[in-house]
């Protein structure tokens, strides 16, 4: 977009008025929720990443409420989306592998928007987060792009994004919620080799050829790398992320220009070597679980926020931001973030207590349980080991304070270990069969994840390596 006629568009909305004639703040009467999976906030520029490899996100977090330390409340796509969707924990909703989906008696936050007069749409890139999974109740549409099929990832931009806008242009003057799910910067890490290139102009990589030491899929998640290859995986997936950060730029512009509420956040985190590991869905510390969350629009001041926001708060801040009720049988495990966002309550005012993250149902030999409350986080391991660690001196969380604030850290250990215990057998309860199309299993396989069945342990879900592979060509500046 023109710089000049972005300056423009982001004084008007600055200036157009969000309260109704009593005082009261006007609902917002259009949303487009954008989903960037896999994206550990560690690499966005505005949470301390490498400058100018995400400017898109980083434009909109100075028109927007930033949450400085966010975190999802799983660590793979399949529950998280269900967090996302319920406002519930997925020990609450009960999507815990791949052999559960949403059931019907679970509201989902499409029903509520569809229910209230708004037209509702949903496109996703990735098999955990579509109709398969029950996720499509409430849209008039929702729209799966395998992954796989290069050919319409060419010709000017994403298909999706594309089709995105057309629906939106469509819409305009009317009430309308849009889910956008995009796969990118998860693996396959294929950013478009002149990105590469960008990224590590010296690398072996930059020229788009493929490394077989990095072709990885469950096995990877555990793998000690030599320093240049650790280096090289992290460089393709930040290429990854600026791709996917240049495709959306003319799509959140055109979505603030309806006066829409924009909100950017991801799934999960993306562990890149630290301890080690690689991927997701293998733990709840911070490169899994911490991620970014940018929501701007109408009435929404443009700060930054440290409360620990999570994946299901979302669904009551996004009811109340837009007038929508809440559903009868809603039970408030998140917290409405309405007020905070528009500067009726202040941070220090908003206590949102012990708040809940877990791992894998079925990985390893136990739940991973962390437990949140202000900026410290205690982290229960599936072996019944536990540490301590403070989220705001100590983001890496390296530093075990459980010796130095014993009190901290049994009060919140016994919550952890309580939510461990009560959910032991979770995964074993209410399974069926969900039917995959031969397309959707090509794009996981294609994901990392190999599929050979279910069993009772950790087969069952993600545990996703970095698989890379060869980039398509970039994607440009699609139609306005």
């Amino acid at each position: 977009m023109n710089p000049a006629l972005r300056l423009v568009l982001f004084v008007a909305l600055s200036i157009a008025p969000a309260c109704s004639g009593s005082g009261e703040p006007e609902p917002a009467e259009r949303v487009m929720v954008v989903i960037l999976d896999a994206t550990h906030r560690a690499h966005v520029g505005t949470y301390g990443g490498p400058d100018g490899l995400t400017p898109t996100l980083d434009a909109l977090a100075e028109r927007s409420a930033r949450f400085v330390r966010p975190f999802s409340n799983a660590n793979w796509t399949l529950p998280s989306t269900a967090c996302l969707m319920t406002g519930r924990l997925q020990e609450q909703h009960g999507v815990v592998s791949r052999d559960h989906h949403v059931s019907d008696d679970q509201a989902l936050l499409a029903e509520s928007f569809a229910d209230a007069g708004f037209h509702t749409a949903g496109y996703s890139q990735m098999p955990y987060a579509s109709t398969t999974y029950g996720f499509g109740r409430g849209f008039d549409e929702f729209h799966y792009y395998g992954n796989g099929r290069e050919s319409e990832l060419r010709e000017g931009g994403l298909p999706i994004l594309e089709n995105v806008a057309r629906w939106i242009r469509a819409l305009e003057g009317q009430k309308w919620f849009a889910y956008v799910h995009l796969r990118r910067p998860h693996s396959p890490y294929d950013a478009p080799p002149k990105l590469v290139g960008r990224i590590d102009p010296d690398g072996p990589l930059a020229d788009g050829s493929l490394d077989p030491t990095l072709r990885v899929s469950d096995t990877f998640a555990y793998r000690s790398l030599p320093p240049e290859q650790a280096a090289r995986a992290q460089s393709l997936y930040r290429a990854n992320l600026m791709a996917v950060d240049k495709s959306i730029d003319w799509l959140i512009a055109m979505a603030e220009a309806q006066g829409a509420v924009v909100v950017v956040t991801a799934d999960h985190g993306e562990a890149l070597g630290r301890n080690d590991t690689w991927g997701h869905g293998i733990s709840v510390a911070a490169d899994n679980i911490d991620i970014p969350l940018l929501i701007a629009g109408p009435g929404i001041l443009a700060r930054t926020h440290e409360v620990p926001a999570s994946t299901i708060d979302l669904f009551p801040t996004l009811h109340e931001l837009c007038g929508v009720e809440l559903p009868e049988n809603y039970e408030p495990v998140g917290r409405s973030l309405a007020g905070l966002l528009r500067g009726e309550v202040a941070d220090e005012d908003l206590d949102l207590g012990p708040r809940l993250s877990t791992g894998k149902h079925g990985f390893g030999p136990g739940l991973q349980v962390a437990v949140v409350e202000g900026t410290r986080k205690l982290v229960l391991d599936g072996d019944g080991t536990s540490a301590l660690f403070d989220r705001a001196t100590d983001p890496l969380e390296e530093h075990d304070l459980s010796t130095e604030l014993p009190e901290v850290a049994e009060r919140l250990g016994r919550i952890a270990r309580s939510w461990q215990a009560d959910n032991a057998d979770l995964i074993h309860r209410n399974r069926v069969e969900v039917e995959m199309t031969d397309e959707q299993r090509a794009d996981l396989e294609r994901l990392g994840y190999v599929d050979d069945g279910p069993t009772d342990a950790a087969d069952e879900g993600e545990a996703s390596g970095a698989a890379v592979g060869k980039g398509e060509d970039a994607p440009g500046d699609s139609p306005r």
